[in-house]
């Protein structure tokens, strides 16, 4: 039997690295030079994990309108950062948030993709399966990110889409289906790997691409009647795509 084609299509944010250890350095950094009277030094990773994803949910509500409006992405950056913390009891400035923003950015520099995703991702290539990725965000940032992670080497530029160049985001069908038709996928088995039940899991649906969920938060979650792999670990990912890529 013919093995069939496969493509594996990756989120970048959360799955090719580990966002929140971007957002401690840019935190920890904060904290040098911090004077005001909130108790930061002494919050537990726990908890500056929880306000992390805290201002990521703040800053999906607002990313259309950071979309239409670019001059406002500073304003609604720092704001995602400040109304996280306020639901976590601290009061900060929006001197001390455009600090901690402007921070977080700076470290993004400096990104390594997650232990054993350079092998995971050299092995696919190796094997002959196409290697992609789709994110949202803006075109210029997106692409910063992956020239700090250095994958030039694992994956062609033509073959990274960022939703910022399309008039689509995810999870909307229009974006996965105009990557599938631009690489001429339409006779691969697609699979899109992404940790946002929201964003990765229900966009492969929509478009009938085949989800693996990396769910480091272990949410729960109706899975639905849709083929969707599920792991909460980047080892169980790894261990999940070479199963597949010799199928």
């Amino acid at each position: 039997m013919v093995m069939k084609r496969k493509a594996f299509i990756f989120d970048l944010d959360d799955t090719l690295y580990d966002q929140f250890l971007t957002f401690k350095q840019g935190f920890d950094l904060f904290l040098g030079t911090y004077t005001g009277t909130e108790p930061l030094s002494s919050i537990p990773d726990t908890i500056l994990h929880s306000i992390y994803i805290k201002s990521r949910y703040y800053g999906d509500q607002n990313f259309e309108t950071i979309q239409k409006y670019p001059d406002k992405r500073f304003y609604y950056d720092s704001l995602r950062v400040r109304l996280a913390f306020q639901d976590f009891g601290f009061n900060l400035t929006e001197e001390d948030t455009n600090s901690i923003d402007t921070l977080y950015k700076k470290e993004q520099s400096n990104l390594i993709l997650a232990h054993g995703m350079r092998a995971c991702l050299t092995e696919l290539k190796n094997a002959g399966h196409f290697i992609g990725v789709i994110t949202n965000g803006y075109s210029q940032q997106q692409r910063d990110k992956l020239a700090a992670l250095q994958v030039s080497d694992l994956m062609e530029r033509e073959t990274i889409l960022v939703s910022a160049d399309t008039p689509w985001i995810k999870p909307q069908k229009e974006l996965f289906e105009y990557y599938i038709s631009e690489h001429h996928l339409e006779d691969f088995a697609t699979f899109y790997i992404g940790d946002s039940y929201e964003n990765d899991v229900l966009g492969a649906w929509n478009s009938s691409i085949t989800p693996i969920w990396l769910n480091k938060k272990k949410q729960l979650v109706e899975e639905g009647e849709h083929d969707l792999y599920h792991v909460t670990s980047y080892d169980d990912m790894y261990h999940l795509l070479k199963k597949i890529s010799t199928q």
